[in-house]
């Protein structure tokens, strides 16, 4: 993806203001947060992610901030291909909720897996950046 957004190699749209609509910017945010995961760049998701995130996973297990983070900095998880679609973004004053359909690929622990999750995050405003509070995965049955 190129990074159209960016004043330097580290820098993530969370910390450069822009006048532009807040879904633009959500919807740049999400295609940064999709290659940070599948780069497993530590340093961009720790920009993207609040502190005291709370991701459920698809299998309702509830993850932290430094647990997510770990899968990538360990390489225990490495994500090899991302799919969005259906992409849904609907404001709500200083929170924005995200549901997607995501097609995913990779290996956890050793083990590769492939599917679809239907995810939902949520946006906050925290100072001038935007950052991921709240996270939800679900397995896709169509």
């Amino acid at each position: 993806m190129e990074k159209l957004w960016r004043s330097s190699p580290t820098a993530t749209l969370s910390k450069i203001k822009f006048n532009m609509n807040t879904i633009d910017e959500i919807k740049i945010l999400e295609q940064e947060l999709q290659q940070a995961m599948l780069d497993s760049n530590v340093e961009e998701l720790d920009e993207l992610i609040l502190d005291d995130l709370i991701f459920t996973n698809h299998m309702g297990v509830v993850l932290t901030k430094k647990s997510d983070l770990d899968a990538h900095r360990t390489r225990t998880l490495t994500i090899a291909s991302l799919q969005a679609s259906e992409q849904t973004i609907r404001p709500f004053g200083d929170t924005i909720v995200v549901s997607v359909l995501m097609h995913i690929s990779g290996k956890y622990d050793g083990h590769s897996f492939e599917g679809a999750n239907r995810y939902t995050r949520v946006w906050v405003k925290y100072g001038a950046s935007w950052k991921i509070a709240v996270a939800h995965a679900s397995i896709y049955q169509p």
